[in-house]
């Protein structure tokens, strides 16, 4: 067992290389392995068994890398002249094998070959090169036959992949232009209506936020309209797209504004609840402590009492809900590719202590009558929850409620984004 008796010896060198033992023991199990290796290569060599021959010499030379980190191990000379040899041979055969392997397309085994050639000699002939055509291909193809089906993005995307490997394979470059020009979809954001009276401005900011996040999406495949002048060429053509950009209209407008992409939206509903902060006024109770004397021991000593107090508990909550629905038109046929209505809802809530005496000695509780002496019967709720409670209510720095506006905002923003997602994210090879 010699082989694992070397791999012992070597690992207890690799954690303590001083092991003088293990040195010793690794020297000899270590060049009796090696040898075996050799032998193994030169009966190999003896029958011009060139991939055998070639990779017991390998073998070989990794034990030696190995154990020569800790001990001197040795593989004769004349050795290499014989690898050298076997290496020539065996690697034009490789060569030639991957080379018909290319030539009748089956880049997998023929990529296999070159690679396995690159490991053993790095810089053979063309191998780098082939082994790079090899890879890149059949990728092309793939680039070639999706822009011939007529999915461009995807042929776009291949391409970019080929020409980041090689800059300059074939004609990648054209077929990667040429497939941004024929499948860019230059889309259109109409006016955005709304159903909701007094809301058009809320409307009209969702529209701007659409517009700004599918440029900010920097999609080559994707181009927004200047919409500049967009409206007063809609208006002035009496092209309908007020109420739904369909048919002929769609077709028209689409025309006019050089786009093959409608987006239109409509606010549906939306709404804000809430607002106002109610109190109540609550019964509690302050702990004191009254410095007392034993008798007996004469130490003083301190003795917790309660009294009865109020305090003021303030609580409110506010929300927007807002739901607009989106479509997007081809502007080629007239027909609706896609329809969805994003909804959103933001709420805020508030709920907080006011108490004019000593906070950190109050606690919540229930009693009945009047006057400020703790009575019997009285309740206080002291618990560690109950404390905690009372203890967040009290250091809470949150005391007013954010305002519709700045609820809304935080909606309307979402909706946009769910609206940008949806238009951009629509797969336009399908179109």
């Amino acid at each position: 067992m010699n082989e694992e008796a070397a791999a012992f010896y070597l690992q207890a060198l690799q954690r303590n290389p001083k092991n003088v033992d293990a040195k010793i023991g690794l020297k000899t199990t270590g060049q009796i392995q090696i040898e075996k290796s050799l032998t193994q290569f030169y009966k190999a060599y003896s029958v011009t068994n060139y991939k055998e021959a070639v990779y017991k010499y390998q073998e070989a030379l990794k034990f030696a890398n190995q154990y020569n980190n800790f001990v001197s191990v040795e593989i004769p000379p004349y050795y290499n002249d014989y690898y050298q040899e076997m290496l020539v041979v065996y690697l034009e055969e490789r060569y030639e094998k991957a080379g018909d392997l290319l030539y009748e397309e089956n880049f997998t085994e023929a990529k296999e070959i070159y690679s396995e050639i690159l490991n053993l000699d790095p810089e053979y002939k063309d191998v780098q090169d082939l082994n790079l055509q090899s890879t890149i291909e059949p990728m092309y193809r793939q680039g070639v036959k999706a822009f011939d089906a007529d999915q461009f993005r995807k042929s776009y995307d291949i391409m970019l992949n080929v020409l980041a490997k090689k800059s300059d394979y074939k004609d990648a470059i054209d077929y990667k232009e040429r497939a941004l020009e024929e499948g860019q979809v230059v889309i259109a954001v109409l006016e955005f209506q709304s159903n909701v009276s007094g809301k058009q401005s809320t409307i009209q900011s969702i529209q701007s936020d659409v517009v700004a996040g599918i440029i900010k999406i920097n999609d080559p495949f994707v181009k927004v309209v200047d919409r500049s002048n967009m409206n007063n060429l809609i208006e002035e053509q009496k092209i309908n797209v007020k109420e739904g950009a369909y048919g002929n209209s769609a077709i028209k407008a689409g025309e006019l504004l050089g786009a093959n992409m409608l987006v239109q939206g409509k606010l549906i509903n939306y709404s804000y609840t809430g607002g106002k902060i109610t109190r109540q006024l609550k019964q509690g109770f302050e702990s004191y402590q009254v410095k007392k004397t034993n008798p007996e021991t004469k130490k003083t000593y301190y003795q917790t009492y309660y009294k009865r107090v109020n305090y003021w508990e303030f609580e409110g909550s506010s929300s927007v809900f807002a739901e607009v629905q989106y479509q997007l038109i081809s502007a080629e046929t007239g027909e609706v590719v896609k329809s969805d209505i994003m909804r959103q809802k933001k709420s805020d809530y508030v709920n907080y202590v006011n108490y004019k005496g000593n906070s950190k000695n109050l606690y919540a509780g229930k009693y009945s009558g009047s006057g400020s002496k703790y009575s019997k019967g009285d309740v206080i709720y002291s618990s560690n929850a109950q404390k905690s409670n009372l203890r967040r209510k009290i250091n809470t720095n949150k005391r007013t409620l954010d305002s519709e506006a700045q609820m809304a905002s935080g909606v309307l923003k979402q909706i946009s984004k769910g609206i940008v997602r949806g238009v951009t994210q629509f797969n336009t090879d399908e179109l």
